[in-house]
């Protein structure tokens, strides 16, 4: 799949929560996009906790990474995704100015997440 620069990498930006074990999925689902992809994909969590979008930029940009895709992993356009991402990003940028950030839409509608729904509601009913 991987057509990206070679000194490209994927951010997976999540919210944050300020339980650890919590954020355990956003891991798993980087994990999981970079076998997907052959990509890198650093996970990231907006609010609360590490790994912070200033700590995962400022370790991509010590790592020689010029291009940075971020997925934001939230299901509509929230504030944090039209206003707070924009914000920390441009934040980023003045600090990296050789850095560019692409940022793509959240996950809105997809038919795969009513997919996702119905195993879900079907383990309340079976509980």
């Amino acid at each position: 799949m991987s057509s990206a620069p070679s000194n490209s990498a994927v951010i997976l930006l999540a919210h944050g929560t300020r339980e650890p074990d919590a954020s355990r999925p956003v891991h798993q689902y980087a994990e999981e996009l970079s076998k997907a992809s052959g990509l890198r994909v650093e996970p990231c969590l907006r609010e609360f906790i590490e790994p912070s979008v200033s700590t995962v930029v400022g370790k991509l940009a010590h790592e020689g990474v010029r291009t940075v895709y971020i997925v934001p992993f939230f299901l509509f356009n929230s504030g944090h995704v039209t206003r707070d991402i924009q914000k920390d990003l441009a934040a980023e940028k003045e600090k990296y100015p050789n850095m560019v950030f692409k940022v793509g839409e959240p996950l809105g509608f997809d038919p795969d997440l009513v997919s996702i729904l119905k195993k879900k509601l079907g383990q309340i009913i079976r509980s």
